[in-house]
């Protein structure tokens, strides 16, 4: 367990990174930019953005490249965290697993699309982050098929979980049943780290954040599938995450068997949700996943006692905000108006 002294230290320390998130005059500010290079000039000038914008030339950067290094962001945060607890406490490796398993997936959709993956390139990460990573980054990107990622991940716990979901000689991976895998894997050790090192309101409220964030995948999961019509009940249920759920077996049944998306949403405005669903416009799940998420993490963040669950909090809403960055930038690049890109910013 973390000391008290470094539990005061690492939540003095999230709260002051919280204080420097972007500000809704931030977000009027990059809205109203003309070019990605207005963009990002005013976020390494005004913002917290600035130190891994600091050499960035503003007139000649990619929106793919911006986009990089705003999440290069998280990962600093993610780094400075890591000094408090230098002796400690292997819970807060779940941030590292998570970027573990989001590249695994990354490459695994290159392999199950026939993307030619030779010349393809892994994003970087700090150097500090990449060495505590399970497997080697480039050697991950020189790997051109799922066979040859396997032995990338030789001896690790990745690699027993994808050795039975290898594809035959030429055959395609199946991207679905790997991305259950993986995400299985990563929830399943979360909560017994939750549960090896925490106990009371601590461990009540991180079981409160991911159980949510698990459900959440799973109904956004059924909307998915139900907007294509190949998808039988059976298909959808062999797709879910195993999870500690707030809703009842008969409602995620009913959802399941759901005719339509507008059905199965129009149950959970009926659900311990039905506050964050206005019951009008289902287009956009993903909307209405990151706005419980962004509540949920927000009153935790302020509310919160305990280091752990501040800083899961403060994980969801700097994820979420580099998302609304991201949003902004491919707006400004596609011409879309301020206000309609306004309408999917999280905030």
């Amino acid at each position: 367990m973390l000391s008290g002294f470094t539990d005061t230290a690492i939540l003095a320390k999230v709260r002051a990174m919280y204080g420097q998130r972007l500000t809704p005059e931030d977000y009027t500010e990059l809205l109203h930019k003309q070019t990605v290079g207005d963009a990002a000039s005013y976020l390494k000038n005004e913002t917290h953005y600035r130190e891994v914008l600091a050499q960035v030339q503003e007139a000649q950067i990619h929106r793919v490249r911006l986009e990089q290094l705003v999440q290069m962001e998280i990962y600093r945060q993610y780094q400075r965290l890591l000094c408090f607890h230098k002796s400690g406490n292997a819970f807060y490796d779940y941030i590292l697993r998570d970027i573990e398993i989001k590249m695994l997936i990354q490459r695994i959709g290159l392999y199950y699309a026939g993307t030619e993956v030779s010349q393809e390139t892994v994003s970087s990460l700090p150097t500090y982050l990449e060495k505590r990573l399970a497997f080697n980054l480039i050697d991950l990107a020189r790997a051109r098929n799922f066979e040859e990622m396997l032995k990338v991940l030789a001896r690790t716990e990745y690699e027993k979980v994808l050795r039975p979901l290898l594809p035959p000689p030429g055959g395609r991976p199946d991207l679905l049943a790997c991305e259950h895998a993986l995400k299985t894997f990563y929830f399943d050790g979360l909560f017994r780290k939750i549960d090896q090192n925490y106990r009371g309101s601590t461990r009540r409220d991180l079981y409160t954040i991911f159980s949510t964030q698990l459900e959440l995948l799973n109904v956004a999961a059924i909307l998915r599938m139900k907007r294509f019509r190949q998808y039988s009940p059976k298909d959808i249920q062999n797709q879910l995450l195993p999870a500690r759920s707030r809703l009842s077996e008969k409602l995620w049944k009913e959802m399941i068997r759901a005719a339509t998306p507008e059905e199965a949403m129009g149950l959970l405005a009926r659900s311990p949700y039905a506050k964050y669903v206005d019951g009008t416009d289902y287009t956009y799940i993903e909307y209405t996943v990151s706005s419980i998420r962004y509540q949920l993490s927000r009153r935790f963040m302020v509310f919160a006692t305990g280091a752990p669950t501040v800083v899961a909090s403060f994980m969801v809403l700097s994820n979420l905000e580099r998302e609304n960055i991201t949003n902004i930038i491919e707006g400004i690049r596609y011409g879309v108006s301020p206000d309609e890109i306004e309408k999917i910013l999280i905030r």
